[in-house]
């Protein structure tokens, strides 16, 4: 018994504020409130022990009530719910000890009969920490009157997600403390329209490693909190949230440069990006932020002096200077950014080669281009993720695949991270390209001259390869018959093997051919 007091007690403490309603244990109970402890003492129940908060109106209807199972059987539990004039609802479940089992360890199907339920509370405390509740199928019945939904210690998967989509009219949702089994779950979420404040915090089992993409076309949210985590990149999709106001992303894994495009979040009043591995770039200048929170130790500069700085924020001033083309391939802070196309090493210098733009080589991503050397291997691609494996483009929106909407430089096609082939534009026949003769054949590049050809002076981008008229890449030939990310594309004819060979033989150009980095069968 005296464990259960323990997390009752902590429970009160930590979750006060969802309710309003705090009882003063002195004040007598009227109405229904009266009629549950007279109920309860007539079977020999403490009222103090189950009841922790009983509220009814003026006309002595039950309102608003707090309860848990631990002293309660099934029938006591369906008879505090009978009461249909209940619009807010917080039960608690324990799982119990050694020493004691609760009769009924059960969420009551029941619940979604009050007709007039506005807020639901939902905890589970397991008999072990690590323990979470996972819902039965077809346990959430449709509802348009539920506003707010809480759900803490649950198991999180697409079952629950699905169900939860079933309160049309759900304005809020906090998932806390609960574990969730892949970050693509949430997708319908998309399907309530009204939702407009979302929170799903991590316990120390099973956080989300992604941050879930699903989120960024959910433009009616003005309140995003995604906390104790284990995410190591945003994407700047973000910018789509115009109608956030509150966003905390504090306690995750983070390193992301934030973009200039972030400050286009004009409605953002409150930001938390504390307790990450390194945010880089700029400081927000949005005019709404009332408070802004880094960790002092970010890679960042910062652009305005804001009110919502703390005072222990010590970024030094941007400069000027830091946005400008360095004319002496120079750049970094103070020195300016390379121009399009050239990666800044981490010694200063503007250039191509890997050392220049690998970030796993220190690349300097906001003075200029860099790139990830490794294949992507979740379908998704760009910076943060990789490069398209098996001659796959990347979509400007960072997903590889095969169609046009991927591969057509019209349509955004990230040439570093995959194939990109032109748009409708007639193939060349004379070995030429440009406005006059077209693009030149798929497996061929446009230099900047206008000829068709595979090699480095055809082919890369630095070179002055044309994007609009054939293929291009960073990519340089290999000199050592290796192929890959470390290496390379192999010379024209010659196919990558998937152990990154170059060769002309099935072993090189059948199952496994790299074609991101050379031909293939």
């Amino acid at each position: 018994m005296k464990l259960k007091n323990l997390l009752k007690g902590i429970t009160l403490i930590l979750f006060s504020n969802s309710f309003a309603f705090a009882k003063d244990k002195k004040v007598e109970l009227k109405g229904n409130c009266k009629d549950i402890k007279t109920y309860l003492e007539e079977k020999k129940i403490d009222y103090e022990e189950s009841i922790s908060e009983c509220e009814v109106n003026r006309k002595g209807k039950l309102i608003s009530i707090n309860f848990d199972n631990y002293n309660l059987n099934e029938d006591d539990i369906k008879k505090i719910l009978s009461y249909e004039t209940i619009e807010s609802l917080s039960y608690t479940v324990y799982e119990g000890n050694i020493d004691f089992t609760p009769s009924y360890i059960k969420f009551p199907s029941e619940i979604f009969n009050l007709k007039n339920l506005k807020e639901l509370y939902l905890k589970y405390v397991g008999f072990r920490e690590y323990q979470r509740y996972s819902l039965s199928m077809n346990y959430f019945k449709q509802s348009e009157t539920i506003k707010k939904l809480t759900l803490v210690g649950f198991e999180i998967n697409l079952n629950s997600i699905d169900q939860i989509s079933n309160l049309i009219g759900l304005e809020e949702l906090i998932l806390d403390d609960d574990t969730y089994k892949s970050s693509t779950i949430f997708d319908p979420l998309k399907f309530l329209p009204h939702l407009q404040a979302l929170t799903i915090h991590g316990s120390s089992y099973l956080e989300l490693e992604e941050f879930p993409v699903t989120i960024y076309n959910m433009t009616n949210l003005k309140k995003l909190s995604i906390t104790r985590h284990r995410i190591q990149t945003l994407s700047n999709d973000l910018v789509k949230l115009k109608n956030l106001e509150y966003l905390d992303l504090s306690d995750n894994e983070i390193e992301f440069e934030i973009p200039e495009s972030f400050n286009e979040l004009k409605e953002l009043k409150y930001i938390d990006l504390r307790r990450n591995k390194n945010f880089k770039g700029k400081t927000l200048t949005i005019s709404n932020l009332e408070k802004c929170y880094y960790d002092n130790n970010y890679s960042l500069c910062r652009a305005k002096k804001m009110k919502c700085f703390e005072k222990n924020i010590t970024f030094e001033s941007c400069t000027d200077e830091d946005n400008k083309i360095n004319p002496h391939n120079e750049c970094g802070k103070g020195k300016g950014k390379c121009a399009e196309g050239l990666c800044c090493s981490k010694y200063g210098y503007c250039g191509s080669s890997e050392n220049h733009c690998l970030i796993s080589k220190g690349c300097q991503s906001g003075y200029g281009f860099c790139k990830s050397n490794t294949i992507s291997t979740n379908g998704r691609c760009g910076r943060d993720y990789g490069i398209c494996p098996n001659g796959k483009c990347c979509s400007k929106y960072g997903y590889c695949g095969n169609s046009e909407k991927y591969c057509s430089t019209d349509n955004g096609c990230q040439l570093d991270y995959g194939i990109c082939s032109p748009s409708n534009i007639p193939i060349s026949t004379n070995g030429k390209c440009g406005v006059s003769d077209g693009k030149c054949p798929f497996d061929k590049c446009c230099s900047k001259y206008g000829q068709c050809g595979t090699s480095d002076k055809h082919c890369l981008i630095d070179k002055g390869c044309q994007t609009k008229y054939g293929l291009c890449t960073t990519l340089t030939i290999s000199k050592n018959g290796r192929c890959g990310p470390d290496y390379g594309r192999c010379s024209s004819n010659y196919c990558c093997s998937k152990y990154g060979w170059c060769g002309k033989s099935e072993e090189y150009c059948g199952i496994g051919c790299q074609s991101t980095f050379g031909k293939c069968n």
